[in-house]
C-alpha cells in the first residue's frame, strides 16, 4: 500500500519517498504576484494560514477562542454564520484538511473541507474564477470528481460569501481539462530541466 507523507514545514508531499507536485505548484503559472510588495504578500500568506488553522481547530473541537486575534475571530464568526445559514453543511461531518493524491497522475494536495456531496475551499479573499475552479477540480478528482465545488470567503468583519465555482457538468469537465493541461505543462518543464547538454 502506498504511503503519502506531507512535510508541512517545507510544504512537500512524498509518496513512497518520491516527491509529488502539489496542486499549488501546478497552478503557479496562473498567479502573478510580481506587483505585490514582499511584506504585503508575506502578511497575507501568514493570515491565510492562521485562518485555515482556526477553522480546522474549530471543526475538530480543539479551538481556544479566548486566544483568537480579533481578525481571526471575525473569520470564525463568518464561518459560524455560514453553518447557521446552511444546515446541510452544519449537520454533516466533513473531512478537515486531509491531504490526498491522485493515484494515476501523481499529484497531491490538501482540500479544506470535504463532504460526500461537496468540497469547500476556504479563502480570506473573494473567489478567483480563473484559479479556484481548477484547484477544486484537482482536489475533487482525487476521487470520482463529481461533487459540488465551493469557495467560502471568510471576512474579518464576520461576514462570508459562498461561491459555487462549478455550477454545471460542462464546467466540471472544462476545469478538469484545464488542470490536466497545467499538470502536463508542469511535468514537461520538469523533464526539460533534466536535459543534459
Amino acid at each position: 500500500m502506498s504511503d503519502l507523507v506531507f512535510d508541512a514545514e517545507r510544504h512537500v508531499y512524498t509518496l513512497d519517498g518520491t516527491a509529488l507536485p502539489s496542486v499549488t505548484q501546478i497552478l503557479s503559472p496562473l498567479h502573478d504576484f510580481s506587483g505585490v510588495p514582499a511584506g504585503v504578500l508575506e502578511r497575507a500568506c501568514l493570515f491565510g494560514t492562521a485562518m485555515h488553522k482556526t477553522i480546522e481547530l474549530f471543526m475538530l473541537g480543539d479551538l481556544d477562542t479566548e486566544s483568537l486575534d480579533p481578525a481571526l475571530q471575525g473569520c470564525l464568526d463568518g464561518f459560524c454564520r455560514f453553518l447557521d445559514d446552511h444546515p446541510d453543511f452544519a449537520g454533516s461531518d466533513p473531512l478537515v484538511e486531509q491531504f490526498g493524491y491522485h493515484r494515476k497522475l501523481k499529484y497531491a494536495g490538501t482540500p479544506d473541507l470535504e463532504y460526500d456531496w461537496a468540497i469547500i475551499d476556504l479563502k480570506s479573499r473573494p473567489a478567483n474564477m480563473l484559479c479556484d475552479p481548477l484547484q477544486l477540480a484537482a482536489y475533487d478528482n482525487f476521487g470520482k470528481g463529481d461533487r459540488e465545488r465551493y469557495v467560502l470567503e471568510l471576512r474579518q468583519d464576520g461576514t462570508y460569501n459562498l461561491t459555487n465555482v462549478c455550477p454545471t457538468a460542462t464546467k466540471r469537465k472544462q476545469h478538469w481539462a484545464r488542470f490536466r493541461y497545467l499538470l502536463d505543462y508542469y511535468n514537461m518543464r520538469k523533464e526539460i530541466e533534466r536535459w543534459e547538454p
